[in-house]
C-alpha cells in the first residue's frame, strides 16, 4: 500500500515534502503519520528506508501519532478516518 500518496491526499502536503527535511508542524504531522502507517505494516527500518529516516525517527513519530490518538486529537483522528476511508476503498478494488 502507498501510504505516502494517501497521506499526501489526505492532508494536502506534497509527498515530495513528506519526503523532505522540512520542519513546519503541518508538514512534519503528515511525515509522523506515514510513519505510523509504514511501521505498522512493515516495521521500523523498512518504513525508514521508504521515509529517508533512521529507525529510531520512525519510532518517535509513529508513537507521537499514537499519544495524539490517545487524546483524541481532531485533527489527527480526521486524518486517519479519511485515510483509512480510502485505504478500504483500494484494498475493495484489488479483489
Amino acid at each position: 500500500m502507498n501510504y505516502l500518496t494517501i497521506v499526501s491526499e489526505v492532508t494536502g502536503v506534497k509527498a515530495s515534502e513528506i519526503i523532505s527535511k522540512k520542519t513546519k508542524k503541518y508538514i512534519s504531522e503528515a511525515r509522523q503519520l506515514c510513519m505510523f502507517y509504514y511501521n505498522k505494516e512493515l516495521g521500523l527500518s523498512a518504513a525508514g528506508r521508504i521515509l529517508k529516516r533512521n529507525h529510531s525517527t520512525i519510532y518517535h513519530g509513529s508513537n507521537h501519532i499514537k499519544g495524539l490518538l490517545e487524546i483524541k486529537d481532531k485533527k489527527i483522528t480526521g486524518w486517519i478516518e479519511k485515510a483509512e476511508l480510502m485505504i478500504s476503498s483500494r484494498v475493495e478494488l484489488n479483489f
